[in-house]
């Protein structure tokens, strides 16, 4: 048994993180050993390299460590000398810019969802006022004075 079954990891950046998992297994204390590993590689990882795993072979229990390379997910196979076989998955997801299957710059940052935007249903028609209607402008006419008036100031109030 290998625990835990699966491994992952978020990113990879320089140096390479690293995790362990233990090999046990009950009433048996003798050798395991790696039968098989497959890996896919992920989006952005041309290098093939996706994970490493040490050792490949040891004495239950043991404990082992796995290194991770570059986007994708890998799958070990271990077996014992019964023929007993235990399975670890390694995944790998990697942030930012992958070249040549490394990291080379900071974490991107996902894009914000979209906004729709949305306006309350009135309850109720909604009425607009009319425009209010201008008459034309009259001209201001001011009577002239009597003759020989004298002109006043209008008066207070």
């Amino acid at each position: 048994m290998i625990t835990p079954a699966t491994l992952s990891f978020t990113s990879v950046p320089s140096p390479n993180p690293t995790q362990t998992a233990a090999v046990t297994e009950n009433g048996y204390t003798g050798s395991y050993s790696l039968k098989s590993s497959s890996c896919t590689e992920g989006s952005g990882n041309t290098s093939g390299n996706v994970a490493t795993v040490s050792p490949s072979g040891g004495t239950v229990p043991g404990t082992l460590t796995v290194t991770a390379q570059g986007a994708g997910q890998c799958t070990f196979t271990y077996t014992d000398a019964g023929s007993q076989t235990a399975t670890l998955t390694v995944n790998v997801t990697t942030t930012g810019i992958i070249v040549n299957g490394r990291k080379k710059h900071g974490p991107t940052v996902p894009a914000p969802p979209p906004v729709t935007p949305s306006l309350p249903t009135p309850s109720k028609p909604v009425v607009l006022p009319s425009k209010p209607q201008v008459s034309p402008a009259k001209p201001l006419s001011i009577p002239a004075p009597a003759p020989g008036a004298t002109p006043t100031a209008p008066a207070k109030h």
